[in-house]
């Protein structure tokens, strides 16, 4: 378990809004929604959101490296492509269960998710344009 703790303060670390920022995926400093934004009366513990949006960008920066091998990899009859849609399909499911257990009400667990969506998608799109800049 002391490892755990190590690893997931130096992931947080490696996480900081300084880094995040330079990448431009997301916000310097985040806020967590007020009470009185959500049209819900329950809110999730405090920085718990927050805690998903980085564990989501964590897990999908690894499924990116996973699926850019893949890409360079040859494709027997188009099978990566199958299997890079079911590993993102897989994700979305796992981040969609993050979401519900912060508390989310379940008719507003679709919005959340894309909120999230849109933060891994700007992230994933920064690390293809890395990628593609030093590919050339």
């Amino acid at each position: 378990n002391g490892y755990k703790n190590v690893l997931l303060r130096h992931i947080d670390k490696r996480l900081e809004n300084s880094v995040t920022e330079q990448f431009g995926f997301l916000a310097k400093n985040p806020t967590e929604k007020k009470a009185e934004e959500l049209h819900w009366n329950t809110k999730p513990k405090e920085g718990k959101y927050q805690e998903v949006i980085l564990r989501s960008c964590w897990l999908c920066m690894h499924v990116w490296v996973i699926d850019r091998r893949m890409r360079t990899l040859p494709s027997p009859m188009g099978v990566w492509g199958t299997v890079s849609l079911s590993m993102y399909e897989r994700v979305w499911d796992m981040i969609r269960m993050w979401i519900m257990n912060c508390n989310v009400p379940a008719m507003a667990v679709n919005q959340e998710l894309g909120h999230i969506q849109e933060i891994v998608f700007a992230l994933l799109r920064s690390l293809d344009r890395v990628h593609d800049s030093y590919m050339l």
